[in-house]
């Protein structure tokens, strides 16, 4: 249910966070374990948010969904707006949350069918996107409502017609019944005393990459107005900020080749006519980008992939399910035929995956929680095929784990007394490690059988239901010492 691209759409937008202060909820349903269930099937249109007090993206985004929720009441519209705190209704949240805070829903009565929100966080992305549900494909804007949204958004439909039922909108129509995320507006008014240049009726795309204003001049028919959209939604070569987010990681290609670069450098120009000469013989198959490690505005990015502000780094990144695998180029590109080599050797497996990697702590292992990192933690799991291993995957500014940090080291301190010492429990930041596995969400809970076998954990974070889950896996397993520190286990299999 969860897509590459909504994962790692949230994980940039943790980039852009600030502190906030406390969460006002406004007149939303509020919702809980208790009445969640009968809510939804009385409601025939539902987004609900999922959120917790501690989450800074929650407390920035509420502001934007009261508002949402104000219009709604305001018009009187078929569509509510409900919250739910996820660290006080524990039974619903751990059927529905699995990416962390804010997960957002929409419900349709029936608490088992369900969507993710995928879209835009402001209020305009939100209306857009409930007026779809209401079968309200394309709405027809102001002129000055259009500019405003070009202010924030890097791709944007006009139908630009003075009558709105006509063919292209039509088609249109059909494009956007499929495609909830695409900004699609029919304007009437005249453009020419604005500052965007055009002029003529028609369907256009006008974008923060490429070319700004594409026309499009085809036959009229759903297929090609189609096809139209869709070409220039995809970005050939982009200038990354963080507007573009949208753009990149939710367009649905997976492979970036992504070059980081201070733009005070004397070859970011040569290297910028390269990639955009380059970029199109790719087209819906690889983005290139281009980050600026001197913009302010990037540095959790740039510290994210371990990059220096006066490094010149080029790498291709795959979107996985919940990660960004970087593939590094040895050295900073100076040809088009340097990049396409190394295109060509990252399709033919010939390239390693980058191994993002902290630095080993002289006192790693000091602990009954020892703390990994990138690399040491699969030789570790590797080198005893008897040993397992339970680790803790999370982040620093999740709450979470922040939360069941001091439960896992009861566990592991307890576990510590008993006479079977091959659990070993470790835990590891997967913001500065590359984890080896997919992460979903924060805390990922995962034993390690044997070093290798991967179970994860999806029940209570508490100390009782943690317990019971190691001991009915590691159940019957020969770990057993008696007080000569021979396998107990083994001896009843030789004494039968």
């Amino acid at each position: 249910m969860i897509s590459s691209r909504s994962t790692i759409f949230c994980l940039f937008h943790v980039f852009l966070t600030v502190a906030y202060g406390d969460i006002d909820l406004g007149n939303m349903i509020k919702l809980c374990d208790n009445n969640f269930e009968e809510t939804v099937l009385k409601h025939e249109h539902m987004l609900i948010i999922f959120y917790s007090e501690s989450c800074d993206h929650c407390k920035e985004l509420m502001p934007n969904l009261v508002a949402v929720d104000n219009i709604m009441r305001e018009k009187n519209h078929p569509f509510s707006l409900a919250v739910i705190n996820g660290a006080e209704c524990k039974t619903t949240e751990e059927k529905y949350v699995t990416t962390g805070y804010p997960t957002i829903l929409y419900f349709n009565q029936n608490v088992d069918d369900y969507q993710e929100y995928k879209n835009g966080r402001e209020i305009d992305d939100f209306i857009l996107y409930i007026n779809k549900k209401l079968g309200d494909l394309i709405n027809t804007v102001t002129v000055k409502h259009l500019l405003n949204t070009l202010q924030t958004k890097s791709f944007v439909v006009v139908a630009y017609f003075k009558v709105f039922d006509n063919e292209y909108i039509n088609a249109l129509k059909v494009y956007a019944s499929t495609h909830e995320s695409t900004i699609i507006y029919h304007v009437k008014e005249d453009l020419s005393t604005s500052n965007i240049d055009i002029s003529d009726e028609g369907i256009y795309v006008i974008k923060k990459f490429d070319e700004p204003i594409e026309v499009y001049k085809s036959e009229i028919s759903v297929e090609a107005v189609s096809k139209f959209v869709e070409f220039h939604r995809i970005p050939h070569f982009v200038i990354f900020d963080m507007d573009l987010v949208e753009s990149v990681f939710q367009s649905g290609i997976n492979h970036h080749f992504t070059c980081f670069i201070p733009f005070s450098h004397d070859k970011k120009n040569n290297s910028q006519e390269i990639l955009k000469k380059l970029s199109p013989d790719y087209h819906a198959e690889i983005i290139f980008l281009m980050m600026n490690t001197e913009d302010e505005k990037l540095t959790q990015v740039i510290d994210h992939f371990g990059i220096q502000k006066d490094e010149l780094k080029c790498m291709i990144l795959k979107l996985t399910e919940s990660s960004l695998i970087p593939y590094h180029m040895d050295k900073m590109f100076e040809t088009e035929d340097e990049i396409k080599n190394f295109i060509k050797d990252f399709r033919d497996g010939k390239i390693s995956k980058f191994i993002k990697s902290a630095e080993l702590e002289d006192d790693w292992d000091a602990t009954n929680i020892k703390q990994f990192v990138g690399s040491n933690l699969k030789p570790y799991l590797l080198e005893d095929s008897n040993r397992h291993v339970f680790i803790m995957f999370y982040a620093p500014w999740c709450g979470h784990c922040e939360k069941f940090q001091p439960i896992l080291q009861d566990i592991a301190d307890e576990w510590s007394t008993r006479k079977d010492h091959s659990l070993v429990f470790g835990k590891i930041d997967s913001t500065k490690n590359d984890a080896h596995v997919d992460i979903k969400g924060y805390p990922t809970l995962i034993l390690f059988k044997n070093g290798k076998q991967e179970i994860v954990y999806d029940g209570s974070r508490d100390k009782e239901s943690v317990t019971a889950f190691l001991e009915s896996n590691l159940s019957g397993e020969d770990t057993t010492k008696d007080e000569d520190g021979e396998n107990v286990t083994e001896k009843k299999k030789e004494e039968l």
